[in-house]
């Protein structure tokens, strides 16, 4: 995953079933939780396009889980 200056993901590249793909989020809604120690993990949910090596393109849903520190 390679964030962006915002800090929120900006790709993904990922094999899936043995196929290249490349994530890019283009709507990014982000939701905070708390844990009962107090940090906070965010949770990026995100409509994305796909693209593979061979100019295959698609939309589809992303979900980023960036846990506490």
């Amino acid at each position: 995953v390679a964030d962006g200056v915002d800090g929120l993901p900006s790709t993904t590249n990922m094999c899936v079933n043995g196929l290249d793909v490349v994530a890019s989020p283009q709507l990014v809604g982000g939701v905070a939780m708390q844990a009962p120690d107090g940090r906070v993990g965010l949770l990026h949910r995100a409509a994305s396009t796909f693209v593979t090596p061979d100019g295959r393109t698609g939309v589809g849903w992303m979900e980023y889980n960036l846990p506490p520190t």
